[in-house]
Order: C-alpha cells, then sequence, then structure tokens
C-alpha cells in the first residue's frame, strides 16, 4: 500500500471549494470597497483645489448653443477654459484665459471669474475666428462638482459678426 500526503484541497468536496472561493471572493470585493470609501472621504476633506475640470456648457437662451468644457488652474487665481461646441458656426473652438476671485467670504465655495479667449469655427465653407470675453459666477460643492453661470460675447470675422448668450456649465473636478 502506496500512501502519500494529501492537501486539504484534495481531502475537501467540492462543495467546500466553492464556499471558501466565495467567501473569498466577498472578503476582497469588502477590502475594495472599504479602500474605495476611503479614498473618496480623504480626497472630499482634503480641501485641495483640484487642476482640472470637464464638464458641459449648455446655452440658457438658444437652443443651439452647447459645448463640452475642459478647465485647467495655472493656480488659485487663474486658469484656463477650454470648449468644444456647436453655437452660431456649426462647430467651434475656445481658449479663454480666466481670472479668479473666491467669494468663500459670501458663501463657501463660491466663486466669480471673467476672462478673455479667442475662438474658431467653421459652418460649410465658411470658416470664421474672434474674440470672446468671459464672465461667471460658480459654485464649487464639497463633492468634486462645479456648476456656473455665465455671460460671453463674442465677435467673429471675417463677416464681423457679434453674438453672446448666458449659459449654465456643470463640471466634474478631478
Amino acid at each position: 500500500m502506496i500512501f502519500r500526503n494529501m492537501s486539504n484541497s484534495e481531502l475537501a468536496t467540492p462543495f467546500q471549494n466553492e464556499h471558501s472561493k466565495t467567501q473569498s471572493n466577498l472578503k476582497m470585493k469588502k477590502y475594495i470597497l472599504l479602500f474605495c470609501v476611503a479614498f473618496s472621504i480623504a480626497n472630499i476633506v482634503s480641501g485641495q483645489e483640484k487642476k482640472h475640470a470637464i464638464g458641459l456648457r449648455n446655452s440658457i437662451l438658444s437652443k443651439t448653443n452647447f459645448e463640452l468644457s475642459y478647465q485647467y488652474y495655472l493656480n488659485e487665481t487663474s486658469r484656463l477654459e477650454f470648449g468644444l461646441g456647436t453655437a452660431v458656426y456649426a462647430l467651434h473652438t475656445t481658449g479663454v484665459y480666466q481670472k479668479v476671485s473666491n467669494l468663500s467670504a459670501i458663501t463657501p465655495g463660491l466663486k466669480i471669474y471673467g476672462g478673455v479667449g479667442i475662438i474658431a469655427g467653421f459652418h460649410g465653407s465658411k470658416t470664421g475666428f474672434g474674440a470672446v470675453v468671459q464672465a461667471g459666477l460658480e459654485y464649487n460643492f464639497r463633492l468634486p462638482i462645479q456648476i456656473s453661470l455665465d455671460y460671453r460675447p463674442k465677435v467673429f470675422f471675417p463677416d464681423l459678426y457679434y453674438s453672446d448668450d448666458f449659459c449654465i456649465s456643470i463640471r466634474y473636478k478631478f
């Protein structure tokens, strides 16, 4: 008779193996969930200003002005905002340098901003470019969410066309 040492997994029934795998999977899921919750809380509590924000900017007055918006913070008081969207021209892109002032003395998370920039777009065979001015008010939640209301007049060349609009934006900050 030949004897050999059998491991626990060889002695276990198939039901016991499945049960231990399930327990192991549940334990791993709990650790992952705990890590995600801890990371989210640390992110919220840290109070650090995020350097990036991405979201949507939509016209209040016109149903045709819609823009994908990205903001990059250069420092606490200035940032760049880039947009790609639709408006007077079928497709346009914008770049705006903005100065940001903190109004947290009035309400925590409240900011006011203003800036100047450029816009370029095309509609059919026509191509246009121009200048934009933007001013707005934004609120930053404790979560990494930002909403804003702004006014952006623009002048297009070569046709010397003027357009302006009030927009509301919602962005995720990261």
